[in-house]
């Protein structure tokens, strides 16, 4: 077995492996092979080789392509930034189970990190065994909805990854659509990356009120003790915000930081 990139005249072979990649719990018909023609799955082949982060890493069983790992820059579903590759993979069933999903994703990463990528993002069913792979390769969990993770892989070394921050806290257009990512990092193995992340949240807190106190409300279940120095804050805006939904999710971030139990909140509108 040797890992290699994917060969110009080999591009065809992503609509086997994007079919292969999809998710078909226990029990359930699998679907018709055309679903991968659907616009919202062609857009992880077609044209691929043409975008600046178009990259596929195979693996090569004496001829056989028995798996692939391939990026693009896409608004799939586990696009989060313009910035940021796209994650697909999979591997023939037959030669599943032998590691070669992790390898693929190493050597995908590896080469990554070599063209300048800060990050990699995926989206993946939480049915889906393969998220503990993803977890074991380093990626972690940014956004969640009942179904499915967005998951973010950071390709920098820490002080890589200060300095991206520190560009981050200058660059306040950005800031939106970052706020989960940042939060994300109050899970990093440094500490200076976690304080880092904290203070920047904190402002981007103040910058964008209606999304930044849902994410306190789930840091104040995980994480309390990160949330504590923006009690006050959150406080106030539960009682004095013109926006109902910022109010609703300051007082839930306060009540799940101090680890109260509710099922509903209901504020007066004034």
């Amino acid at each position: 077995m040797i890992f290699r990139e994917l060969r110009t005249d080999e591009y065809d072979l992503l609509k086997i492996f994007l079919y292969e990649a999809i998710f078909i719990p226990e029990g359930e018909t699998p679907p018709e092979q055309s679903i991968i023609e659907l616009p919202e799955l062609a857009l992880y082949y077609d044209d691929f080789g043409k975008g600046a982060a178009d990259y596929c890493v195979v693996a090569d069983d004496n001829g056989l392509v028995a798996g692939a790992a391939w990026t693009r820059i896409m608004n799939d579903y586990g696009h989060i930034d313009d910035e940021t590759p796209s994650l697909a993979m999979s591997v023939l069933k037959d030669h599943r189970g032998q590691g070669i999903g992790t390898h693929l994703i190493q050597e995908l990463i590896c080469l990554l990190s070599e063209k300048g990528y800060k990050r990699i993002s995926l989206s993946v069913q939480k049915a889906n065994y393969a998220v503990r792979m993803y977890e074991r390769a380093g990626f972690r969990t940014i956004l969640e909805n009942d179904d499915e993770y967005i998951m973010v892989c950071d390709l920098l070394s820490e002080s890589g990854l200060y300095k991206d921050l520190g560009a981050l806290t200058k660059d306040r257009s950005k800031w939106k659509e970052k706020i989960p990512y940042v939060s994300s990092l109050l899970n990093h193995e440094s500490v200076k990356i976690k304080a880092k992340a904290l203070w920047l949240l904190g402002e981007m807190g103040l910058a964008y009120p209606a999304e930044a106190p849902e994410m306190f409300r789930v840091l104040g279940k995980r994480r309390p003790d990160y949330v504590v120095p923006y009690l006050a804050q959150l406080q106030q805006l539960s009682q004095t915000d013109n926006n109902d939904v910022v109010r609703i999710h300051c007082l839930g971030a306060v009540r799940a930081t101090e680890g109260e139990i509710y099922t509903e909140i209901q504020i007066k509108v004034t």
